[in-house]
């Protein structure tokens, strides 16, 4: 790879972190292409020297988040089962925190919001979600035992509806109830689950 082709590659990945940043700081629906370059230090007219529009940015920033997000789940301990994967899970998403963090906080709810807003990166939201459920499944060992379908699913479902309410009542007490009620409704629906198999 040559010098130049290499700098390219560098400003590239530079933008998706600047829209990755943006995505989880406040959805990328709403935001500018010179919001993103400013972000990546970079000018505006570069800009389409990377990426066709800002919806293949919108693409790549969801895809990159959420494998962020994905790998990031995968490394916590697999060797006590699926319900404590979740459980675990669970408890460091719905902390103050996590919900306050702006620069790692999870990109899933702002992601769901542009999705169902405007169909911004729909699609790929989606195949990730898809992704993120079979690691929920599965964990980081695919020989473990497997979480039930539901358990994932609804996990996930809990968590981005969760940190969505978080965030919209933030600065007023409701918001630091919704995490510990999720929480605790959260990990008392997998133990239950896991009776049931």
């Amino acid at each position: 790879m040559s010098q130049r082709e290499r700098q390219k590659a560098e400003s590239r990945q530079r933008i998706v972190r600047s829209a990755v940043n943006l995505l989880r700081e406040r959805g990328l629906a709403d935001v500018s292409v010179s919001e993103v370059m400013a972000g990546a230090g970079l000018t505006v007219g570069g800009f389409y020297a990377h990426f066709p529009s800002k919806g293949r940015l919108a693409e790549e920033a969801v895809r990159q988040a959420m494998l962020d997000r994905r790998e990031q789940f995968l490394d916590r301990p697999d060797e006590d089962g699926w319900r404590l994967r979740l459980q675990s899970a669970m408890q460091g998403y719905f902390s103050e925190r996590h919900r306050d963090d702006v620069r790692h906080r999870c990109p899933m709810p702002m992601a769901a919001i542009d999705a169902a807003r405007d169909g911004s990166a729909a699609t790929v939201f989606t195949e990730e979600m898809a992704e993120m459920a079979k690691a929920f499944e599965a964990g980081a060992d695919p020989t473990g035992p497997r979480a039930p379908r539901d358990a994932a699913l609804g996990s996930l479902a809990l968590m981005v509806g969760g940190m969505i309410l978080a965030h919209a009542t933030r600065g007023t007490p409701l918001s630091g109830e919704f995490l510990e009620s999720v929480s605790r409704f959260g990990a008392a629906a997998v133990e239950d689950l896991e009776e049931q198999v």
